[in-house]
């Protein structure tokens, strides 16, 4: 934060009800000009005694605050690693794609509803089957033929729509991934990659 904080700022600093992974990226920041920052440290100081004077919960509640900063810091660190992991998950998902080490599934929509469809592999590619059931407007992708140790990506692409992509999760008693996104349109033509 290179400028002072602003009235707005200190409210929001004291209002502990919102501790979406906004605001506590943004408390971080706030944190971090407070501790290097005299001036809003006296802002902040002069805020919470008026607080404390007009209302004693408020005191309590930057109490409660305090007590939490443990938690508060270590959500902060969880919801960095987790935009990190993302971010490299999903370069790796554009490697893979760049460099062609994937194929579509390439379906029609008409195809699946309400049933069962399988979908086998190209031959010599790969051994993997695909089991697709569309329901209640879910697509439900079950993948077999890949091990557990690898974690497995479902990409699915349809014409005029941002892509979607869902991590699968492993069913270690049927031994296949599982996905489950939302079906596509219907009479719509999609393609699936399925990476890992």
């Amino acid at each position: 934060m290179d400028t002072h904080l602003t009235v707005e700022d200190i409210e929001k600093y004291l209002n502990t009800s919102d501790l979406s992974e906004d605001y506590l990226l943004w408390l971080e920041q706030a944190s971090a000009h407070l501790a290097s920052c005299e001036s809003c440290q006296k802002t902040l100081q002069r805020a919470m005694s008026a607080d404390a004077v007009c209302e004693e919960a408020g005191l309590q509640e930057a109490l409660r605050l305090a007590e939490k900063e443990d938690e508060i810091r270590r959500s902060i660190l969880i919801c960095k690693l987790s935009q990190m992991r993302e971010q490299t998950r999903m370069a790796e998902i554009i490697r893979l794609l760049q460099t062609g080490a994937v194929s579509p599934y390439i379906l029609q929509m008409s195809d699946l509803s309400g049933r069962q469809t399988a979908v086998r592999g190209e031959t010599g590619k790969s051994a993997e089957e695909l089991e697709l059931t569309c329901e209640d407007g879910r697509l439900k992708i079950n993948i077999y033929g890949r091990d557990s140790g690898h974690p497995v990506t479902v990409l699915l692409e349809q014409e005029g729509e941002p892509p979607v992509v869902c991590e699968a999760l492993w069913e270690e008693a049927s031994g296949q991934w599982s996905a489950v996104l939302d079906a596509p349109r219907q009479e719509s033509t999609f393609e699936l990659y399925i990476l890992s």
